[in-house]
C-alpha cells in the first residue's frame, strides 16, 4: 500500500492511494487499474497531524519533499507528522511549496 500526501498552509491533504490486491484494511473501490496495481485518488483532508504505528515487517519508507526520512524500522513505530503554520517572511525566503509526503 502507497499512499501519497500534499502537506500545504491548510493541513495534510491525502490524494492518492495504490495497492496490489484486496483484503482486510485495504480501500474496497479504486479508481483506475494501472500497472498492477489499484489506484483511487482522493482529496481528503485529515487535519494537521497524522499519526501510524508502523511494524518491521510493514518495510515502511516515508519520504518528505522527495528526501528519504525513513528506511524501514527495526521495532514497532509510532510516527507523528504535524503541520505547523510558520511567518509569511520566512515562508518566502524559504519558498515553500506544497510538497509531497509518501509513506
Amino acid at each position: 500500500m502507497e499512499e501519497l500526501y500534499d502537506v500545504c498552509g491548510d493541513g495534510i491533504q491525502l490524494r492518492k492511494m495504490v495497492w496490489q490486491s484486496f483484503g482486510a484494511g485495504l480501500p474496497d473501490e479504486y479508481d483506475y487499474y494501472a500497472d498492477g496495481s489499484y489506484v483511487s485518488e482522493t482529496d481528503i483532508s485529515v487535519g494537521s497531524t497524522l499519526s501510524y504505528w508502523f511494524l518491521p515487517l510493514n518495510r515502511v519508507e516515508i519520504r518528505v519533499a522527495g528526501r528519504l526520512v525513513i528506511d524501514g524500522l527495526q521495532e514497532p513505530s509510532h510516527v507523528n507528522l504535524r503541520v505547523r503554520r510558520i511567518p509569511l517572511c520566512i515562508w518566502l525566503a524559504a519558498r515553500v511549496k506544497c510538497q509531497p509526503a509518501v509513506w
